[in-house]
């Protein structure tokens, strides 16, 4: 009887976790122009990311009044919210998703053009001499070498909705 107990355990287990693990990996999923998972920029408010991805590990105020940075360390990434609306999503270093195109922090600048073509406005600088690859929806930022000036790899990952504007104030 008691062994019957902990296979009914056991198998429970397995069902949770197998029902589970689909939608966690879903969430690590970034879509250009959207957001991920069920949170989606333009719409989903704090109390929805707050009641989908719990509590957050910081928070931060940026320099606009109206905007702060919402910091997730665990998932890797940073939410921005203007006016308590969900603006951008912010890759952190130790993210492990992807975009809805397949783009990693590992992914190359080869990889980028390859899957998105050319960017839509000219590659840009960052104040922290980062380049920029700029698609509808995506924001690639690069980084440079230590070694030589090229930029070997994805620094960050910014999703937005270019038609989500930030506040009138």
């Amino acid at each position: 009887m008691a062994q019957m107990t902990v296979s009914k355990q056991i198998l429970t287990l397995v069902l949770v976790l197998i029902l589970i693990a689909p939608s966690f990996a879903q969430d690590k999923i970034l879509v250009e122009g959207k957001g991920f998972g069920n949170l989606v920029i333009g719409s989903s408010k704090v109390d929805d990311v707050i009641r989908s991805l719990g509590k957050p590990d910081s928070v931060e105020q940026t320099k606009a009044e109206y905007s702060k940075n919402y910091i997730y360390s665990r998932l890797g990434f940073k939410i921005n919210f203007h006016d308590d609306t969900f603006n951008t999503v912010v890759t952190l270093p130790n993210f492990d998703g992807k975009t809805s195109r397949g783009i990693t922090l590992r992914s190359s600048l080869q990889d980028i053009e390859k899957v998105y073509g050319s960017p839509i406005v000219e590659p840009g600088r960052t104040k922290d001499n980062a380049k920029t690859w700029v698609y509808d929806g995506v924001i690639f930022w690069l980084k440079r070498s230590w070694i030589s000036n090229w930029f070997d790899g994805i620094d960050k990952i910014v999703i937005y909705d270019k038609s989500f504007r930030r506040s009138k104030k």
